[in-house]
């Protein structure tokens, strides 16, 4: 969103409310979810298609091009979600909310001490590398099962770090997008942009790749 917009106005008041190292508004269970998900995407979301496995039973061909797919997915994502993060250099929230208050645009009011839960990370915001991965995800594994249902606990840190219990693969997608905002390390429209074009890409995936009438 253009820095004038009202979009990008409403993405950096929530930014710099709710992520902030010293927010009052972002509350325990928020800021849980913030750091478990530093974790590499792939460890939840390869666990969430083991544990949905397990309960169908799948056998090993199944199995085969269930992670067959979900690897093609999520690693085609990072490849579109780079190259447009370099293409846009969009700015992360710590850098915008610092620098606004330069920038003489009324409707965002910088804080050039501003301070972000998590550390950023040293690439452009735009769009989101976990949430465009989650949307990947999120979308070869319910068009594979059927289904949004799943069971899965994961922990963060292991083994003795934060536990995060899923029941649906979209809640995982959802709480990505949500995470990297509460985390101060994205705007929402990276987020939200960001799955809803790893979806597509999931999408394609399941649409075009071979299916073999042999097992």
């Amino acid at each position: 969103p253009a820095i004038t917009s009202a979009e990008f106005a409403r993405d950096f008041d929530e930014v710099k409310s709710v992520g902030a190292r010293n927010s009052a508004t972002r509350t325990a269970d928020q800021t849980a979810a913030a750091i478990f998900w530093t974790v590499q995407t792939g460890v939840p979301w390869f666990a969430a298609a083991r544990a949905a496995s397990a309960a169908k039973g799948l056998s090993v061909f199944e199995n085969a091009r269930l992670f067959a797919l979900l690897a093609m997915a999520t690693a085609d994502s990072q490849i579109v979600g780079f190259d447009e993060k370099y293409n846009r250099l969009h700015w992360r929230p710590i850098t915008a909310i610092r620098a606004a208050i330069n920038l003489n645009i009324p409707a965002i009011k910088g804080d050039p001490n501003w301070e972000s839960l998590l550390v950023t990370p040293p690439q452009p915001d735009y769009p989101s590398a976990h949430a465009i991965f989650s949307g990947a995800a999120e979308a070869v594994l319910r068009d594979f099962f059927g289904s949004d249902e799943v069971n899965v606990s994961v922990t963060y840190p292991g083994p003795f770090g934060m536990t995060r219990t899923y029941t649906r693969f979209s809640q995982m997608a959802k709480e990505v997008d949500d995470a990297r905002v509460w985390g101060g390390i994205h705007f929402r429209s990276a987020d939200v942009d960001g799955s809803d074009v790893g979806r597509k890409i999931g999408s394609i995936v399941m649409r075009d790749f071979p299916r073999s009438t042999t097992n």
